[in-house]
């Protein structure tokens, strides 16, 4: 008397759908009795269309790949933050005082090194318009930004504004214009510079005479 096949064998190829792929002669048996007539070893009904040969994977390759952790996808805000920082070329130090990174900078550039990051983070398909930083707003609301800065009688902390946000300021003859790298009510920003105070903490770039007038979040 023929013996079936272990029970765990028939209950791993169900639970990992591949019945119609395990060979009989791994069992050491010719009998296919044991097996669903979908699966038997007998040829199809007349008149019906051979289905044709698929791919073949083993069950311990699809077990394995199963198992394997799926990974993030990275978020706009972090390809922005890590676009502004590549493209930085000066850090600041205590005081304001500026500590070369790679290449000499103008601190004067800001808007400019923002239009770059959001260009190489594919926010922006193309090199944004313009020359004041103080007159972003509309060229940002184009890409999806939304200002979510509430009108208020006193100054707004840039430190509320969340991560990857875009900062808009104004005062002198350009404004200012920065990206937000810390969380929701820390440090961290960086334009052709990255700091860990905003610019209105830092007299020796006019931050004094510069004011807040955008918090640019993206929808």
């Amino acid at each position: 008397m023929r013996s079936s096949p272990p029970y765990s064998i028939i209950k791993t190829a169900f639970t990992a759908g591949m019945l119609a792929m395990i060979p009989l002669a791994s069992h050491g048996a010719q009998d296919d009795r044991w097996l669903l007539p979908a699966f038997r070893c007998e040829p199809p009904p007349s008149g019906t269309a051979p289905i044709p040969p698929g791919p073949t994977m083993s069950l311990m390759s699809l077990l394995e790949r199963k198992s394997e952790p799926k990974k993030k996808p990275v978020s706009e805000n972090e390809l922005l933050i890590k676009a502004a920082f590549d493209n930085t070329d000066w850090l600041l130090g205590d005081r304001g005082k500026r500590i070369k990174k790679r290449k000499p900078g103008s601190l004067d550039l800001c808007y400019r090194y923002v239009k770059t990051a959001l260009l190489k983070a594919g926010i922006a398909s193309h090199y944004l318009s313009g020359v004041s930083a103080k007159n972003a707003g509309p060229s940002l609301k184009h890409l999806g930004y939304v200002n979510t800065l509430k009108k208020s009688k006193k100054p707004i902390d840039p430190r509320s504004a969340p991560r990857g946000a875009i900062l808009v300021y104004s005062g002198g003859q350009h404004g200012h214009i920065e990206i937000k790298t810390g969380k929701k009510g820390a440090g961290g920003f960086v334009s052709d510079y990255s700091s860990d105070v905003p610019i209105t903490e830092i007299p020796e770039l006019g931050g004094p005479q510069k004011n807040l007038i955008g918090i640019y979040v993206r929808r």
